[in-house]
């Protein structure tokens, strides 16, 4: 059953309480004075011809369906119900308006009951946006094991760095960069995986320069990038040699072989495993920040909580949390 609050009638509070159910057979819409609620309430009287059988059936009392085909009498200014204390049926009137109200009421809630976002398995579109550096490395795995779990799932996937409003662009999830200082009560925010900076070189760099003994030594070349830059401390009149604003960049040109690079652990994992790219420096670690997973506030979809559980399912596995 499902239902917008409205006053203090209880059959309202009700079916407000019962929102999310799948176990109720019939939807009752409220809404500012309109009559399709009681309508409802007659259908069920009419098809069950019990009052305490639609009581049950709607999950209230049968006072409350009373009352309710007595506002409803009052509004038709007919009796649509004929009710004795042994028997309960409709009247010409009542049959009428039962007769062509019925199918519209299964029709809402056969629609209610086969939304994607009520299915017990998940299903519709997930649309999700992520920074390039993090959509490249990471995603292209989780989503490919969540595409292959939920057959029923589509993903809509945004990269950039653009700060995108998720509510009024439609977005079920964003992850983003963070350094703990957002503030929005309309998301829900949860930390997924820290951003680990370590220092990195090709093997091709190291034959050529050998091993730095310090960070930012003159004696060699590094590669900037800029935004971790702006944060971390470095000696004064530091310039890299090769500076960006793309974290892939940066990793692909210090697998070049151009300087040292610094990059997050899960952007040069895959290079370290595959021996092109080698941890240099590895007593200092640089930790400015984390990612964060933000969604919309309220009950999620079933296809956003399955994404999560995908999410940091992988996460967990590789220790990145």
């Amino acid at each position: 059953m499902i239902g917008v609050f409205h006053g203090s009638d209880p059959l309202a509070r009700r079916c407000y309480l019962c929102i999310s159910s799948s176990t109720c057979a019939l939807a009752i819409v409220y809404c500012m004075n309109t009559t399709i609620d009681l309508v409802a309430v007659l259908v069920a009287v009419g098809e069950t011809a019990s009052f305490s059988a639609a009581a049950q059936r709607l999950g209230v009392t049968t006072g409350t369906v009373s009352r309710s085909i007595a506002r409803l009498e009052a509004l038709a200014g007919a009796q649509l119900v004929h009710r004795t204390t042994r028997h309960v049926s409709l009247s010409a009137a009542g049959q009428a308006l039962f007769e062509r109200s019925a199918s519209h009421v299964r029709s809402i809630e056969a629609a209610l009951t086969n939304l994607p976002e009520r299915q017990q398995e998940p299903a519709g579109t997930l649309c999700l946006t992520a920074p390039p550096d993090l959509g490249v490395t990471l995603l292209p795995d989780v989503i490919a094991r969540f595409v292959s779990l939920y057959p029923q799932v589509r993903v809509r996937l945004d990269l950039g760095n653009r700060k995108v409003d998720l509510v009024a662009e439609g977005f079920d999830l964003a992850l983003r960069a963070s350094t703990g200082k957002e503030k929005d009560s309309s998301l829900v925010r949860r930390r997924i995986m820290l951003i680990d900076l370590r220092f990195y070189a090709s093997p091709s760099y190291l034959a050529r320069r050998g091993s730095p003994r310090e960070q930012w030594a003159s004696d060699h070349d590094w590669i900037g990038f800029f935004a971790a830059s702006r944060r971390l401390r470095v000696p004064a009149g530091f310039e890299p040699r090769v500076a960006s604003n793309d974290m892939l960049f940066v990793r692909e040109a210090t697998r070049a072989g151009i300087g040292i690079g610094l990059l997050p652990n899960f952007v040069a994992d895959p290079l370290v495993a595959a021996g092109s790219l080698v941890p240099v420096l590895t007593r200092v670690r640089l930790s400015t920040a984390s990612f964060i997973m933000l969604q919309p506030a309220g009950p999620a979809p079933r296809k956003v909580t399955a994404f999560r559980e995908v999410l940091l399912g992988a996460l967990n596995a590789g220790k990145a949390v």
